[in-house]
């Protein structure tokens, strides 16, 4: 039975990126043996300690079932890596890291927290693709999708009592004026007021709201009245999805500014690079098209996963 750092092939992988130390973790009845490599790795070998599999895993999203057992060494683990100041947030290609895989397995809630103390608490509890917060009760999935028909079905619905009832086009008009929001609180400057943490009911965060907002007054107006025909003028609508663009470019350069997350789930579980994906690859247009375009590279390059 393993014991020590140096009994490990800390180069040997199989061919999904799985390492030595990977294998001890998985294994059961080898709490002992992993405490030991592991502290004796924060000293001599922490390349090993952060090496990620295929699926972006580290050890510690492989940890066997036992490990979040009552009675187990889980706090031990944790205790030693924070001490090392190693970081125990990476997250797999789900969004997850150890404390949505310790939610997985049912830790209790005390526990998750006593695990967290000293941690960056909205950097642990971001959502992953799963709609799952660890230091929120978690929704199903149905739930969840329940929770999204609901928000946008309320979308169109007329205002709370004692207001005068709105139209569609109010209604619509509303939605973008809360998108356009969503971003604005996210890039403001002003003391107090600037969050790039901010998301609305359905977990939309400044990039998934600039993905689907409208940027120009005259598509606002088509969008409002999607029912009435109209005769478009084609160099005025060339002009409209080159305002539209440009804007869309700037803002999006203040949201990475900002520091907003690139990699942020929605309840859907969606990140800012499908919902732009979804929302702007029909265009029907070069310039519509070059704009997805450069938005999706510009999201790589700000660090979106793909």
């Amino acid at each position: 039975m393993i014991r020590h750092l140096h009994e490990l092939d800390g180069t040997a992988r199989d061919d999904f990126g799985h390492t030595s130390l990977h294998l001890l973790a998985s294994s059961e009845n080898c709490q002992s043996q992993l405490l030991s490599v592991v502290a004796e790795a924060l000293n001599q070998d922490r390349e090993l300690l952060g090496a990620v599999n295929t699926a972006r895993q580290s050890f510690l999203h492989l940890l066997h079932p036992s490990w979040f057992l009552p009675g187990s060494r889980l706090e031990d683990l944790v205790k030693i890596l924070k001490q090392y100041g190693f970081s125990i947030l990476g997250r797999d290609v789900y969004g997850r890291n150890l404390f949505h895989i310790m939610r997985e397995n049912d830790t209790s809630f005390d526990r998750i927290q006593n695990c967290a103390l000293g941690i960056d608490t909205k950097a642990l509890n971001r959502r992953d693709a799963f709609g799952r917060m660890p230091l929120r009760s978690r929704p199903s999935i149905q739930a969840a999708r329940s929770i999204r028909r609901l928000i946008a079905a309320q979308r169109l619905t007329i205002p709370a009592s004692g207001s005068p009832p709105a139209t569609e086009s109010e209604s619509r008009i509303l939605a973008q004026t809360k998108l356009l929001k969503i971003i604005y609180d996210a890039v403001s400057t002003e003391p107090g007021e600037g969050d790039p943490t901010r998301e609305d009911l359905e977990g939309r965060n400044g990039f998934h709201a600039l993905a689907e907002v409208i940027l120009s007054m005259k598509s606002i107006k088509k969008h409002a009245n999607i029912g009435v025909k109209r005769k478009h003028d084609k160099a005025s609508t060339d002009d409209t999805v080159n305002e539209e663009s440009v804007r869309r470019i700037e803002l999006m350069e203040g949201l990475i500014g900002a520091r907003v997350d690139v990699n942020h789930h929605n309840i859907a579980g969606d990140t800012p690079l499908m919902t732009f994906v979804v929302r702007l690859s029909d265009g029907e247009t070069k310039a519509e098209n070059l704009e997805v375009r450069n938005i999706i590279d510009r999201l790589v390059e700000a660090g979106a996963d793909m």
